[in-house]
């Protein structure tokens, strides 16, 4: 009985501790996702009014503003994402070790239930 109290108090909390694991990893991707939207639709408006420069050195200096900015951004959103891809191999041992404790107290439930109804 204190066994599976314990057992069941280390799965609450390690199944809280995946939830917000988890919820903290769709957040990362989530604002990985907005700047990456967000860079995207700025280069691409700054891309189509180039045209409407009238001045040949102020356009050719925008276009070189333009490709540096976006090297800059797509060099960011890389590193991001590099990171990102960090996280589900730190998830999965604790995604494991929850669904191990769930299935541990599942047989235990099982077997006590087993046990009662023989009395």
């Amino acid at each position: 009985e204190v066994e599976d109290s314990t057992l069941e108090k280390k799965y609450e909390t390690l199944s809280k501790e995946l939830e917000r694991s988890e919820d903290k990893a769709r957040k990362v991707h989530d604002r990985i996702k907005a700047v990456r939207d967000v860079s995207d639709d700025l280069f691409n408006e700054w891309e189509k009014e180039l045209g409407k420069y009238s001045d040949r050195s102020l356009r050719a200096e925008s276009e070189r503003d333009l490709r540096e900015n976006r090297r800059r951004a797509d060099a960011m959103i890389a590193s991001m994402t590099r990171a990102e891809e960090r996280i589900p191999p730190v998830l999965r041992p604790l995604r494991d070790r929850v669904l191990f404790l769930k299935h541990n107290l599942n047989a235990r439930a099982i077997g006590a239930s087993m046990e009662s109804s023989r009395l």
